[in-house]
């Protein structure tokens, strides 16, 4: 369950879209200050710059306190592996007691103090507990990941953290490819498929929004996650990154005149998921496809490139780089005007700020203040007052 109290969330969206509709002269100064009286006491969100900065600061006192923990706790000596596993965990379970604790004083949303607190809490704690697991070998990596995962899960689903729900779900993918390459051969060469087809199921998951678990979770979260998703597919298949990390973990490289198994097949995938990608993206008119595929398409070249030289590294990303430039120009110019449904100019309610529980609220207030006659009064002194006359005489009295 989230941290955030919905009936506060509500009224900050509200408010934060009063101050929006009024910067766009949508709704006078009276009318602003009406709403924002009536929807008062909800969370305040800082500004980015203002959260970067809370963010120094939280790490700042997240790290005294860690230097002040420290000193105390191995102030009797006793640097066991244990003892030290137990005091990254029990600081780290500090850090995240301090979050909650700062988010339910301060009524914050998406402090940087908070995300401050819960980083050091979660390296802490996941470090202690890769102490307690006691893996040299590297056997037994997929759990370490496979616990960091469902730990920053959630932390990421309680505080609506799309950045710690994208890490957790990196994590999933190295704990599917460890607990892959522990099988021996045939897990080694299945792996890639596994990450593939996991994040193919994130990216249909994010595009649920409406299941009940999603009610909590806002929807720029699940943009990030689709987004990430999207990139973690490309990722899974695509050559370098299998081929790579193949040699990292098992510390074997490649022969000479030698290559991965199914190599063709990444080969494959690397040059046509980005195109896929494009081709979805114009069809379903999904500008998250689109733009995941404008980008890919330049890994795909730098992949091409590293294993088959045509070009200079810096010439073929130049070249492909100004062409990706040229068609967005090009885009952009020819779609001024809708074509089959598509088009580059922004719609009036393309505002990420104007979800329809902040509109609908609004429109009930203004409403409300409209049929009460509470709003502002708009007659001047300068405009005709009709007046007099009978019933009888239609109007047509002595006096006007």
């Amino acid at each position: 369950m989230s941290i955030y109290d919905s009936d506060k969330l509500a009224r900050m969206q509200v408010v934060s879209t009063t101050h929006s509709w009024f910067r766009r002269k949508r709704i006078t100064a009276e009318e602003r200050a009406a709403i924002c009286a009536a929807y008062s006491g909800g969370y305040t969100e800082p500004k980015l710059g203002t959260r970067i900065g809370y963010f120094i600061f939280g790490s700042f006192i997240a790290s005294a306190a860690f230097g002040i923990f420290s000193l105390l706790y191995f102030a009797g000596g006793g640097f066991s592996p244990s003892s030290i596993a137990c005091g990254l965990v029990f600081y780290g379970l500090c850090c995240y007691a301090a979050a909650e604790i700062h988010v339910r004083s301060a009524l914050t949303y998406r402090s940087g103090i908070t995300h401050a607190f819960l980083c050091f809490g979660a390296v802490s704690a996941l470090v202690g507990a890769g102490i307690f697991i006691d893996d040299p070998q590297g056997n037994k990596m997929w759990v370490s990941f496979l616990l960091a995962c469902c730990c920053l899960a959630l932390i990421g689903y309680r505080f609506r953290s799309g950045l710690f729900l994208l890490a957790s779900l990196i994590c999933l993918l190295l704990a599917l490819v460890f607990c892959g390459f522990q099988l021996g051969a045939v897990g080694k060469s299945l792996a890639p498929f596994a990450c593939m087809v996991l994040s193919a199921g994130c990216y249909v998951l994010a595009q649920k929004q409406g299941l009940p678990a999603a009610k909590e979770i806002p929807q720029r979260v699940f943009h990030l996650l689709e987004y990430a998703s999207l990139f973690l597919l490309y990722l899974s298949g695509n050559y370098f990154v299998v081929r790579n990390l193949s040699e990292g973990i098992t510390n074997e490289s490649v022969d000479a005149g030698a290559d991965i198994p199914f190599a063709s097949l990444f080969y494959a995938f690397t040059v046509l998921l980005p195109f896929v990608y494009i081709i979805l993206g114009l069809l379903r008119k999904n500008r998250t496809l689109l733009v995941s595929g404008l980008i890919t398409i330049l890994g795909s070249i730098a992949t091409i490139r590293y294993y088959h030289s045509f070009l200079r590294a810096d010439v073929a990303l130049t070249a492909s780089g100004s062409i990706l430039i040229l068609f967005a120009a090009w885009a952009l110019r020819y779609l001024r005007s809708p074509r089959a449904g598509l088009t580059s100019v922004k719609s009036q309610g393309e505002d990420d700020e104007e979800s329809t529980g902040a509109v609908s609220s609004i429109g009930k207030l203004v409403i409300s203040q409209v049929v009460s006659g509470n709003m502002p009064d708009s007659t001047d002194s300068d405009s005709v007052s009709f007046g007099g006359g009978s019933g009888g005489g239609g109007g047509a009295g002595g006096d006007f």
